[in-house]
């Protein structure tokens, strides 16, 4: 179900940069790939705030799912030339914005992604890595051995110490 015109226009997916549609009193992303959705909020509160018929009620919640759907624009993935929309290959852990094929971002030992902007330093990883082998925990950081982990840790201590120190991204 389409919005009547008289609502806020709905801003692109912040997932997957495709357009947005209203179904209902819910927004949800119009590609089939994404389908990304904010549903309203239909706390009691909220809804005994809004006197009057039915039809207003969707019109406050449309309105108000709208404005907090819009607000989550700022994750939106940059289409590419031609108007494609790159694919998404995940979300970061930290602040939630769209990872896209062809952006750098890291992984962590334990599955997740980070975006390049929350991407911890290869400082960071070294120090990360230390506290793996005093702790004995070396299997736990990609199913590495003690020694093959003490091995990546020299390499990278070397390569920050020649190149400098820079996200931990790939």
């Amino acid at each position: 179900m389409n919005a009547p015109d008289d609502l806020t226009t709905l801003a692109s997916c912040p997932f997957c940069g495709c357009a947005a549609a209203y179904y209902g009193a819910a927004v949800r992303c119009t590609s089939f790939k994404c389908n990304a959705g904010l549903s309203p909020d239909w706390s009691t509160k909220t809804v005994r705030s809004v006197q009057g018929d039915p039809d207003e009620r969707l019109r406050q919640a449309q309105s108000e799912t709208a404005e907090r759907w819009n607000r989550r624009e700022s994750q939106a993935a940059p289409a590419q030339e031609g108007g494609e929309v790159p694919e998404r290959v995940g979300t970061c852990e930290a602040c939630s914005k769209a990872i896209v094929d062809g952006e750098k971002y890291a992984s962590t030992t334990d599955g997740c992604s980070l975006c390049f902007d929350c991407a911890p330093m290869l400082s960071n990883v070294v120090r990360q890595m230390d506290e793996a082998l005093e702790n004995g925990e070396a299997e736990n950081w990609f199913d590495l051995s003690e020694d093959e982990l003490r091995a990546d840790r020299e390499s990278m201590a070397e390569d920050i110490a020649t190149n400098g120190d820079r996200k931990a991204v790939h």
